[in-house]
């Protein structure tokens, strides 16, 4: 049976393509292009595998590129997402990733909450200047940034390096943490156990 050849070329492809545009392009050119292959690639396919690509599609392309805001701190440009209103949820991704790396959690949480994520220094589309990347270093930045937005408390959401900062983030300033939500956080090591 060649439908699963057929599906992983295409979104192969597809994956190809869309990796070369631009960021704010991305959805746009998902949006044109991907419904373009697709319609090729669909009439090949039959059944349950032609249903499963077209709900695969529906899902890469629907979720939108957000806009990032800059917001010069110390000199450097650091790019975040701000949307909603209420208690604060930082969000705080890991290495290699940016802001948009939640972009499926930001709308649905900010009906609830105003939601913020920045794009680390050296990440996404803030500057990548040549300093200390250290966590305390973060977690000072982390604390002018939320100074900035007259940010006085928020729950603190750290993925991979993201949790790693906002552990020491509520070390260095416990005023500002209201709660703590660590998802495959670095910084741990294997002597911590769920107990």
């Amino acid at each position: 049976d060649d439908e699963p050849l057929a599906r992983l070329d295409f979104l192969s492809r597809l994956h190809r393509h869309l990796g070369q545009q631009p960021r704010h392009r991305r959805q746009q050119e998902a949006r044109l292009v991907g419904w373009r292959l697709a319609g090729h690639e669909l009439q090949e396919l039959r059944g349950a595998a032609r249903q499963h690509l077209q709900l695969e599609l529906r899902s890469h392309v629907s979720q939108p590129v957000l806009e990032a805001r800059p917001l010069d701190l110390h000199g450097e440009r650091v790019a975040y997402l701000d949307e909603g209103e209420g208690e604060v949820i930082l969000l705080l991704h890991g290495i290699a990733g940016s802001s948009q790396t939640w972009r499926s959690l930001i709308r649905p949480l900010s009906r609830h909450y105003r939601v913020v994520a920045p794009d680390l220094l050296g990440h996404g589309d803030s500057t990548k200047p040549r300093t200390d990347y250290s966590l305390g270093a973060f977690s000072v930045l982390l604390r002018d940034f939320l100074d900035e937005l007259g940010i006085a408390r928020a729950t603190l959401v750290g993925h991979s390096l993201g949790g790693g900062i906002a552990m020491q983030f509520i070390y260095q300033h416990p005023d500002y943490g209201q709660r703590l939500v660590l998802i495959g956080s670095g910084g741990l090591g294997p002597d911590v156990g769920l107990t």
